[in-house]
């Protein structure tokens, strides 16, 4: 999980987007490896 939250920051660092938001999901029984969905916005979301 660590690994993959520093992969995202990596990628994040150069995005021209502003806000952003990080989804986890938990690994599925066919695949032991975590995923996260980034969404990025141009402004803040309430």
């Amino acid at each position: 999980m660590d690994n993959l939250e520093l992969q995202l920051a990596e990628k994040l660092k150069d995005s021209i987007m502003p806000y952003y938001s990080i989804e986890y999901n938990d690994p599925t029984s066919d695949d032991e490896a975590y995923r996260a969905m980034v969404t990025e916005y141009f402004g803040k979301v309430e």
